[in-house]
């Protein structure tokens, strides 16, 4: 096999096991933690964490405007693997072609750097974003074989991941809600389970105590209570169709 047909590969199989890779990080941040001495770890001020916190919330807030603006579809479509036949290049599609990968990239960069281990944030990082680029490359590979001139078009005036918002153009699809709890709420569960693990963690290393800090005892309390309340409300409401994910355009994205 030549080498441009290993690297395709390669590119197909990270794209295949796109949704339990990056899980892979949970064990490096546990480890980075453990054996990292407590004065290399950056202290865990209200600053600090809230920089975290804005970072991976941006990225939260990317794929619901993505994921709320996409036109409906019923769950079968979803899991059945059926892709769109229609380039959406509207709303966050407008001003950056992968907007559920750039929602995903800044929601880890977030969890990754409130490990607060110098090593593991260079080294996470860079991982998990040369990761991205190889499922995108692998995606775009698919939008261009199936769309031709018109993705080739829409790429060349479109950034990959750096938004340019003026380029902005509105949905013909109205907000929906209800679409992005349906398919985000699970995942903002474990973002923000996600940062409690870490800071129990860091408690632990640092101030050699398992106990977790009183905002993040708020959040994580808040927040379970909030997907039960959601939860419940889906089930409640179940007997409207279930809502698309998102998609980078036609291929179902990484999700956290």
């Amino acid at each position: 096999m030549i080498l441009s047909e290993q690297s395709a590969a390669f590119r197909r199989r990270l794209y295949d096991n796109r949704h339990w890779l990056p899980l892979l990080l949970y064990p490096a941040a546990i480890l980075a933690l453990l054996i990292a001495r407590p004065f290399n770890i950056i202290p865990d001020s209200f600053l600090f964490t809230l920089i975290c916190a804005i970072i991976s919330l941006t990225g939260v807030a990317i794929r619901a405007l993505t994921v709320g603006y996409l036109p409906r579809r019923t769950e079968d479509e979803v899991t059945s693997g059926v892709k769109s036949t229609e380039l959406i290049t509207q709303g966050m599609y407008s001003v950056v072609r992968h907007p559920i990968s750039l929602g995903n990239l800044l929601a880890w960069y977030g969890i990754i750097l409130y490990v607060g281990v110098g090593w593991f944030i260079v080294g996470a990082a860079l991982l998990y974003t040369l990761f991205t680029y190889q499922i995108l490359l692998c995606e775009e590979e698919e939008l261009a074989k199936r769309f031709g001139d018109r993705y080739t078009l829409w790429a060349s005036y479109t950034n990959a991941l750096i938004p340019n918002r003026k380029l902005w153009i509105s949905s013909r699809d109205r907000f929906s809600l209800m679409q992005v709890l349906r398919r985000e709420y699970i995942g903002f569960f474990f973002l923000v389970l996600t940062f409690v693990t870490i800071n129990l963690l860091r408690n632990r290393v640092i101030e050699f105590t398992w106990s977790l800090s009183p905002l993040w005892t708020v959040v994580g309390i808040a927040t379970l209570l909030f997907t039960l309340f959601i939860r419940l409300i889906i089930k409640l409401i179940n007997k409207y169709p279930p809502r698309t994910i998102a998609t980078s355009a036609i291929v179902l994205p990484h999700s956290l």
